[in-house]
């Protein structure tokens, strides 16, 4: 018997690793949405919109990307405690900006051999 081989699962995989290897470090997703099988929506934060227009150079130069278009651009702040040296916590608010980034994969990107 072959093993019963889940193309899916294959596809899921190697998007994800994709993914992986084209996010700037100090990007993050918080949601996606896989539209078609070459659509792709993601919700994304980053620290600062020098990052935002980084991401977008970098799914621009992607070889696995056939069209990218990020929207938004939204400051979002949030309080957050930290410790400081003498030992008591302070708040402070940190800001991210929240972006949305389309892509639209190219035919078959997700079963090219690398």
């Amino acid at each position: 018997h072959y093993p019963e081989i889940n193309i899916k699962d294959e596809a899921f995989e190697k998007l994800f690793d994709y993914l992986e290897h084209h996010t700037l470090q100090d990007v993050y997703y918080t949601d996606f949405v896989a539209e078609d099988g070459k659509s792709l929506t993601l919700l994304a934060r980053a620290p600062t919109y020098t990052d935002l227009a980084g991401q977008l150079l970098m799914f621009e130069s992607a070889d696995f990307v056939e069209f990218v278009d990020i929207s938004g651009g939204n400051l979002v702040s949030q309080q957050a405690e930290t410790v400081i040296e003498s030992g008591e916590s302070q708040s402070v608010t940190e800001s991210e900006v929240e972006f949305t980034i389309n892509l639209r994969l190219k035919d078959n990107a997700l079963f090219y051999e690398e």
